[in-house]
């Protein structure tokens, strides 16, 4: 190899090893937290939705997936779908169960609600299950997990 071959290929070496650890920037902030999948449904369950004291809703989001290893949480408010008051259920005379694309809203030892009632269902994969977050507080979920109405 001759010296000018030589000048050549070390300053290529350089260039590469410049271009891999001469330039590191400042870390930026985190970005906003994503729903990794998690998804919100809202229902409307009025009196004759209710058949033996349970009122069946389709809901493609809770999957196999879902209900093998993620969770679904439940939540009424009783003034509306766009209530800005949810509160966990079960909670008084109202309580729900899932399973594959079917939320089942219940009304244990009664024949159901004899006026309207509102739900929202939040539906977890175990991918995006965050440790720590207080899965009947509906506004810390919004929160952290930033649903969509």
């Amino acid at each position: 190899m001759n010296l000018k071959s030589f000048k050549v290929a070390a300053a290529a070496i350089a260039m590469v090893g410049m271009v891999f650890t001469g330039c590191k920037g400042e870390d930026g902030d985190d970005g906003a937290a994503g729903n990794a999948n998690v998804s919100s449904s809202n229902y409307e369950v009025v009196a004759g939705d209710w058949s033996q004291g349970q009122a069946h809703k389709m809901n493609g989001a809770i999957t196999n997936g879902v209900v093998n290893s993620g969770t679904v949480q439940a939540f009424q408010a009783t003034d509306s779908i766009n209530s800005k008051v949810w509160t966990a259920i079960p909670a008084g005379n109202f309580a729900f169960s899932y399973r594959t694309d079917t939320i089942t809203f219940l009304t244990p030892g009664f024949t159901g609600a004899n006026f309207t009632t509102y739900y929202k269902v939040v539906a977890i994969p175990a991918a995006a299950k965050i440790d720590g977050v207080d899965l009947t507080n509906f506004e810390e979920v919004n929160m952290v997990y930033g649903l969509e109405d």
